[in-house]
């Protein structure tokens, strides 16, 4: 049977010659010898075959820290070029990247674990070398006891080990367990994972030529925006990585930087969009005035036309014509005791008696008078002075005035029935229509507006109860207005664009720049509302129409990430902090050891981090 000193130096040899198999199993011989209970009486044990080295000196420590740095970057850099191990790296990566999850994940964590174990190039030389190596793999082991997960992050002090050599030997076993674990994560994921998978091999084509089409329609607006290479794919694990570094003070600057942009760029094409119908007004009181004014003109000038063809008939002698309106006086008379609700009624009755189309009779009663025509215009007159907004009184009035009409057809020459037709029109076109009568209309009995000049354009276009009829009779005026009512009807344009920017950026959110960040569904519900009645596309026309439909689903492509790719718990943020914490905290492990891995890894993940942020911003 060899003895401990025989088992040591085939121990020894074995490591030199690079056989780990033979040096695993040496080691495993070794340990058990040891161990053994005789080996541990007093005044029987089996002295040490292996000559102990002296204390190092502060110079050895020091020289020893820098081995096992070297160890630790070598291991980390030429295997999987992360954190020691492998597999730290390999889930911190995905985890920080919004990727873990995926299959990819999966298979990258395997892979740096399988690398990380093997990758320990570099072997401590000096005993201070040696022991402080072994000393990160030991301080690192507890991390084995924070989670179920971690379980596979504290095999990295097995990996750590493997640089001496007398853990070297047992370097395939500490390998075992990291790649275990990774591939228990890898097999965790993978059903998970597979159905997504093969909906996007089969779907990639789809995918690719839909990313396309979104980034075309951003390139498309008056002020081109440019995607996020998530925005453009839509892909969850790629939208999740970039909301979640844009989070990081440090590496999440440029996308942040993006946002920003993309959020005052979509701000601007509303600017834009009220620049091209060349809108001059700076806000809704100058709009409605603008309105208001050309409505006003326009209703006068048909008001002068009118009065100019009654005079023209008057001088001909054809007012002088006469006529009896019995049906008129006795609708007044059978209505009477509805005159209690519609005070038209009444003034109706007393307008009758003093024009002469009708006079009462010993019981009171209305009988109905020949009257000329210019008498019976005068009274059709003063029943629309008399009508107030009281429905009663609005139906009183027309059936009152639809009998007059009835009765002064075939009565008179040509140039009263083109007064009268004139007359007709102006009906049509600024009585009959409630928003117009109310827009350039007075509240009875004082000098207010019926709306106001700042409710011009709400109640015009925006307002749901104003049908598209009225906004296109409301058009048609001002845009036979000549140059005052075409400017009017563009005031109107810029205004509505300028209540859709309003509506979108009315939160109280503000982003890294300060401006105030587009609400998608605050822009969709406004553009919608629009969109659902026609008014959309008679407003700004079928091009303008769709220019808004356009921006509107470009802001849910930048704005919108897909349920679950926001963390807004931050979950991986704490989870790196807390690695940060345990690795800084690790006891035993000398500090220049810790300091050299941390700068290490955390180098080698920005970078890379960097890396893919320049990739998802297509620079």
């Amino acid at each position: 049977m060899a003895t401990l000193q025989q088992l040591e130096s085939a121990l020894i040899n074995a490591d030199k010659a690079g056989d780990m198999d033979a040096a695993r199993k040496l080691a495993a011989v070794v340990a058990r010898a040891r161990q053994d209970p005789m080996n541990q009486v007093p005044g029987n044990e089996i002295p040490e075959t292996v000559q102990r080295a002296p204390e190092p000196s502060i110079g050895e420590q020091v020289v020893g820290a820098g081995e096992t740095a070297l160890t630790l970057g070598t291991g980390a850099t030429s295997g999987a070029l992360s954190m020691i191990g492998g597999t730290l790296k390999g889930l911190a990566e995905q985890l920080l990247s919004g990727q873990f999850g995926t299959q990819q994940a999966a298979d990258a964590v395997e892979k740096a674990a399988t690398e990380g174990a093997q990758a320990l190039t570099y072997a401590p030389r000096t005993q201070a070398g040696q022991e402080q190596t072994q000393a990160v793999g030991e301080a690192l082991a507890p991390l084995t006891a924070v989670a179920p997960m971690t379980a596979e992050l504290g095999a990295i002090a097995q990996g750590a080990r493997a640089a001496a050599p007398l853990a070297r030997a047992a370097a395939g076993e500490a390998a075992a367990p990291l790649t275990q674990g990774a591939r228990r994560i890898t097999e965790a994921v993978r059903p998970a994972t597979a159905e997504v998978q093969t909906g996007a091999r089969s779907g990639g084509a789809a995918a690719v030529e839909a990313g396309n089409l979104r980034q075309a329609k951003a390139e498309e607006l008056p002020v081109p925006i440019k995607l996020t290479e998530g925005q453009k794919t839509r892909d969850f694990g790629q939208q999740r990585f970039e909301r979640e570094t844009a989070k990081d003070p440090e590496m999440g600057v440029a996308i942040r930087d993006r946002f920003a942009q993309q959020n005052m760029q979509l701000q601007q094409n509303f600017d834009s969009f009220i620049d091209m119908t060349g809108a001059e007004a700076s806000d809704l009181r100058s709009a409605g005035l603008s309105v208001d004014r050309a409505l006003r003109s326009r209703a006068a000038s048909d008001k002068n036309k009118i009065r100019a063809l009654y005079k023209e008939a008057e001088k001909s002698g054809e007012m002088e014509a006469p006529v009896k309106l019995d049906d008129l006086v006795r609708h007044i008379e059978e209505s009477a005791p509805e005159s209690e609700v519609a005070n038209v009624l009444k003034a109706a009755r007393s307008k009758a008696l003093q024009l002469g189309v009708a006079k009462e009779d010993a019981s009171g009663a209305l009988i109905s008078q020949p009257v000329s025509l210019k008498n019976a215009e005068l009274f059709r007159r003063s029943i629309n002075a008399a009508t107030n907004v009281e429905p009663t009184n609005i139906r009183q009035a027309s059936i009152m005035k639809e009998l007059i009409d009835n009765a002064t057809e075939s009565v008179g020459g040509e140039a009263y029935r083109r007064a009268r037709s004139a007359r007709a029109k102006y009906a049509r076109d600024y009585e009959n229509i409630t928003l117009v009568k109310n827009l350039i209309g007075q509240k009875r009995g004082t000098a207010d507006r019926f709306i106001a000049l700042e409710d011009v354009v709400r109640r015009s276009v925006i307002d749901p109860g104003t049908s598209l009829d009225d906004v296109r009779q409301v058009r048609r005026l001002l845009q036979t207005e000549g140059p005052r009512g075409e400017q009017a009807w563009r005031e109107l344009q810029g205004a509505t664009l300028n209540y859709l920017k309003e509506e979108a950026t009315k939160s109280v959110a503000r982003d890294a720049q300060g401006n105030a960040i587009i609400s998608p569904a605050q822009l969709d519900r406004a553009i919608t509302k629009l969109d659902k009645n026609g008014k959309l596309d008679f407003v700004f026309g079928k091009k303008g129409a769709e220019m808004l439909r356009t921006i509107n689903d470009v802001a849910k492509d930048v704005m919108v990430a897909p349920p679950g790719a926001v963390n807004t718990s931050n979950t991986a943020s704490v989870l790196a902090g807390l690695m940060d914490v345990a690795l800084t905290g690790a006891s035993g492990v000398p500090a220049p050891i810790m300091t050299s891995f941390r700068l290490l890894s955390k180098g080698i993940r920005d970078s890379k981090i960097r890396a893919k942020v320049r990739k998802s911003l297509g620079e």
